[in-house]
């Protein structure tokens, strides 16, 4: 027997120990109840159902039906995604179709293309209905349940496993330590010139800092060497960005991040300033509340600068080098 148990009483905002009193049953009952491991009575059945104000066979329908199919009450059609205004009035599991409907347009739009077209409105149904919404569709769809429901439609779904792919699969921790490995050697070079650069550019900015009044050629290598760093500034993001993205030598990896920061000069000064922003909310942190400006560093502060130097570079490679090759 299965039952939408959990679901219900998590919608109700439910604890577990509040539908055991009401019902008249313990607990544990309860719980084996929402694992599939225990059957109540009937009677245990129609309480807990009052306790929820639905029907009985709204919360208990026989496993051997399988999948509770909804007669179709709309027309099917393709979808641009859960964002669609045309989704705008549907809910599912209690919340907007946009927040949570990822899965529920991937079915109607699977269906539609198969010729077997379906509703929007109808597939969310019967997805609350068999219990597929995590958490009452806060946390979206259960995928495990999705080839139940093109079963039942009598479309043959069969998950894809790792081992049964006919070539190597495209897995995170996969792309990520194989991004590590191809890119290895050039990184750790580029690493130290890095370290490299930055050490010297840092110098010759404190140098010439120090010795600004002496004559007007040092106030202006200073000046310069101002202008260096924040070049290289820019180019390091669009280098670091290339290692990983494109096969080039550390020449042309140079090269081409000093035309890249010229023609994206907008969005680079963008991320500076964002990351300037940053930088000067973390400074007053410190004065305000000096824990959190303490803590800060360690958990956003250099991830978000990174973002927005990526943010802005990303967009100029991909149009200038990746499209172009």
């Amino acid at each position: 027997m299965r039952n939408r148990v959990a679901e219900l009483r998590r919608e109700r905002n439910m604890r577990q120990e509040e539908l055991a009193a009401a019902a008249g049953i313990s607990r544990q009952s309860i719980i084996a109840i929402e694992k599939g491991r225990f059957n109540p009575s009937l009677e245990a059945a129609i309480r807990i159902a009052r306790c929820f104000g639905v029907p009985v066979e709204a919360v208990f329908f026989p496993e051997a039906d399988g999948w509770r199919c909804r007669p179709e009450t709309g027309e099917g059609r393709l979808i641009a995604g859960q964002g669609a205004p045309e989704l705008a009035h549907i809910t599912y599991g209690g919340y907007p179709l946009r927040y949570n409907g990822g899965e529920v347009v991937a079915a109607c739009n699977a269906m539609t293309l198969l010729g077997a077209a379906v509703s929007p409105e109808d597939v969310a149904g019967e997805f609350e209905d068999n219990g597929m919404p995590l958490l009452g569709g806060a946390l979206g769809t259960d995928p495990r349940r999705l080839p139940d429901y093109f079963a039942a439609h009598g479309v043959t779904c069969t998950p894809c496993r790792r081992d049964r792919l006919p070539g190597e699969g495209v897995f995170l921790w996969h792309d990520f330590w194989y991004a590590i490995k191809r890119n290895l050697r050039q990184a750790i070079v580029y690493g130290i010139l890095d370290v490299i650069i930055i050490a010297l550019l840092a110098y010759d900015i404190f140098f010439f800092h120090l010795n600004y009044s002496l004559s007007m050629v040092m106030s202006t290598m200073f000046f310069m060497s101002l202008f260096l760093a924040l070049l290289y500034f820019f180019m390091r993001t669009y280098i670091y960005l290339m290692i990983v993205t494109v096969d080039l030598s550390l020449y042309k990896l140079f090269k081409n991040a000093l035309a890249l920061s010229i023609v994206g000069i907008k969005r680079n000064l963008m991320a500076f300033f964002g990351v300037l922003l940053v930088l000067g909310v973390e400074y007053l942190l410190l004065y305000i509340y000096f824990p959190l400006g303490v803590i800060l560093p360690f958990v956003i502060l250099f991830s978000l600068c990174a973002m927005m130097g990526v943010y802005a570079a990303y967009p100029v490679i991909l149009k200038h080098v990746i499209r172009e090759d």
